[in-house]
C-alpha cells in the first residue's frame, strides 16, 4: 500500500500540475486538527475520496490547534498526526496548515475542484457558506460521521 506523502506546499503545487493537467485527476482538499484519529475521521476521509479524486488534506499546526482548544491540545504534536494520516489509503498528500488566513491562501494556490468541510465548522471561518463566498468553489458538508469527536474522547 503506498503511502500519502507529507510535503510543503511549494512541492504539492507542482505534483498537483500535472495531476490535474496531464492526468485530468480532481483535486479535494480538507483540513482539520485530526488529533486522536478515531472512526469518524476515517469514515470522512473515505467519503472524501469517494467524490472522485486526489484528497489532499490540511493538518492543523500544533499552535493553531492550541489556540483553539486550549493548553495541552493537541494531545499528538503534528509530526505524529502527519504520520499516523500517511498510512490511511484514502489520502494522497498532506500539508501544514498554520492560521485560518494561511488556510485559505493555500486553497487559492491550490485551487481544488472540491472542498470538503464538516457541519462541526459552522461560525469557524471555513463553514460552507464562508468557503463559497471566498473561493468560489464547490463545496460539500458531511455531517459527523461518528457519535464522539477528539475532544469527547479526550475528557473521558
Amino acid at each position: 500500500m503506498k503511502k500519502a506523502q507529507i510535503t510543503t506546499i511549494e512541492r504539492l503545487k507542482w505534483r498537483l500540475f500535472f495531476q490535474r493537467y496531464v492526468l485530468g485527476l480532481r483535486i479535494i482538499f480538507l483540513t482539520g486538527a485530526f488529533d486522536i484519529i478515531h472512526l469518524g475521521h476515517t469514515r470522512y476521509f473515505e467519503k472524501a475520496v469517494n467524490l472522485g479524486g486526489i484528497l489532499i488534506v490540511g493538518l492543523r499546526s500544533d499552535e493553531w490547534i492550541r489556540q483553539q482548544k486550549g493548553e495541552g491540545r493537541p494531545t499528538f504534536n503534528w509530526d505524529i498526526r502527519a504520520e499516523v494520516l500517511s498510512s490511511l489509503r484514502s489520502i494522497r498528500y498532506i500539508i501544514n496548515i498554520d492560521s485560518l488566513p494561511e488556510m485559505h491562501e493555500i486553497i487559492k494556490e491550490l485551487n481544488p475542484h472540491i472542498i470538503v468541510v464538516s457541519e462541526t465548522d459552522e461560525g469557524t471561518g471555513k463553514d460552507p457558506k464562508t468557503m463559497r463566498k471566498i473561493h468560489g468553489k464547490k463545496v460539500i458538508s458531511f455531517p459527523p460521521q461518528a457519535k464522539f469527536n477528539s475532544t469527547d474522547l479526550i475528557k473521558t
